[in-house]
């Protein structure tokens, strides 16, 4: 199963309420998830180096 998760980021750091999201269903399979906003390069990455995560949409 794939599930997709908008999560939240404050000045290129993922938030710790989407990082225990993300956790929790990287129990189920592979977990893709959506940033939006402006300048995300940070957040894109700090997303990508998390656990779990397959894909990043930005």
């Amino acid at each position: 199963m794939t599930a997709l998760v908008f999560i939240e980021h404050e000045n290129g750091a993922i938030r710790q309420p989407s990082r225990s999201a993300i956790a929790a269903l990287a129990k189920l399979g592979d977990v893709h998830v959506l940033l939006a906003g402006t300048d995300l390069s940070a957040a894109a990455t700090a997303a990508a180096s998390i656990a779990g995560v397959a894909k990043v949409l930005t």
